[in-house]
């Protein structure tokens, strides 16, 4: 049971995790975009800088994908919980304009403009949310769990063919 909640403990985290690094390597490429713009000279670093941070966050995408599937997948609290944070990053400058927010909350369409690393994040984490719930089962029994069941339980034919009852020993 400790291990199931640590495997739970660092699916949360990792999407959290995913989303943290999506913005850091957002902040990074914006930088090194407005310094450019007023430099010059940083070409050849945004040319080689942006595939490198991309492939990066793939990397942490594919190893949050891995440990869900590793671990047998996740609860169903866990699932819905991705899955909400993912649509709520990708779908955060939709409802920007359409709910009545201050101004202040406008900066946030820079960083969360489709092609940025927060906008794929929010993606994907919306996918593992709706993979993790499409591969959801109940927890399975424990074999002794199985064994005591089938015990109890006592099938009983009536002298009728067509009626079959079943009766659970206490």
């Amino acid at each position: 049971m400790k291990e199931k909640n640590l495997n739970q403990f660092l699916v949360v985290s990792g999407i959290f995790g995913l989303i943290i690094l999506a913005i850091i390597f957002d902040l990074i490429l914006l930088s090194l975009v407005d310094k450019n713009a007023t430099q010059g000279g940083l070409e050849q670093v945004l040319i080689w800088t942006y595939p490198l941070l991309e492939l990066l966050w793939a990397v942490a995408a594919v190893g949050l994908l891995w440990l869900i599937v590793s671990s047998g997948g996740t609860s169903r609290w866990v699932s819905v919980l991705s899955l909400v944070v993912g649509l709520l990053v990708l779908y955060s400058m939709s409802l920007l304009f359409v709910l009545d927010v201050p101004e202040q909350f406008y900066v946030l369409v820079e960083h969360v403009s489709p092609g940025t690393l927060l906008y794929q994040a929010g993606a994907v984490v919306a996918a593992f949310g709706l993979f993790s719930l499409a591969m959801w089962k109940p927890a399975a029994l424990d074999g002794d769990d199985v064994g005591d069941m089938e015990e109890d339980q006592e099938m009983e034919v009536s002298s009728d063919d067509s009626e079959v009852s079943t009766e659970v020993g206490v």
